[in-house]
């Protein structure tokens, strides 16, 4: 006859009789489990590595493939030429460059007032809400004119906004301290 060796485990409702080869096994699958799961753990991690290095991979190999089909464009003289015209107005001897205007697009000064518009738009959003509101209160009770910028903050203006007025470009009559020679026989 055979005895099984089992564990009794009492508890407040009653006991409780486990075979020491199912708690031998319970204890074996938790054994396994903690050597296995970081290791499984280091492999998907490592494959997920792997799958971003060969996606990086990918998109760099692209952007060459761009960057030499760019490259044999720039070789070719008549592509060299084309952008030459296009982007530097340039025209070969003989011929003649004509410029078409969009009246939509507005005047050279207005599109020109529009980028300073947007530039000083840029420049307010990429600083910091502490320095605005130092510089407000350097700059307070100031006028505009005896107004610095300090901390050399780029500020664009257009010419009608406070620029500096452009001198008369018919030049002065020089002051001489020559005195003119005087007719004395009118006065006898």
């Amino acid at each position: 006859m055979r005895t099984k060796h089992s564990v009794v485990v009492a508890d407040g409702r009653g006991s409780r009789k486990y075979s020491l080869r199912l708690i031998a096994v319970v204890l074996t699958l938790i054994v396994a489990i903690v050597i296995v799961f970081p290791t499984a753990s280091r492999y998907y991690a490592s494959q997920r590595e792997l799958a971003a290095a060969r996606s990086d991979l990918a998109s760099t190999q692209q952007h060459n493939e761009e960057l030499e089909t760019e490259l044999e464009l720039w070789n070719d003289d008549e592509f060299v030429r084309s952008q030459a015209r296009e982007r530097l107005g340039y025209v070969m001897p003989g011929q003649t460059l004509y410029v078409v205007k969009d009246p939509e697009a507005g005047t050279a000064q207005e599109q020109r007032d529009e980028r300073i518009e947007n530039v000083n738009l840029d420049r307010r959003a990429a600083t910091p809400w502490y320095v605005t509101m130092w510089d407000s209160i350097g700059v307070s009770g100031q006028t505009e004119a005896d107004f610095d910028n300090p901390n050399e903050a780029p500020v664009l203006n257009s010419p009608e906004d406070d620029g500096p007025e452009t001198p008369d470009p018919t030049p002065a009559p020089e002051a001489t301290n020559e005195t003119e020679p005087t007719d004395d026989t009118d006065s006898q």
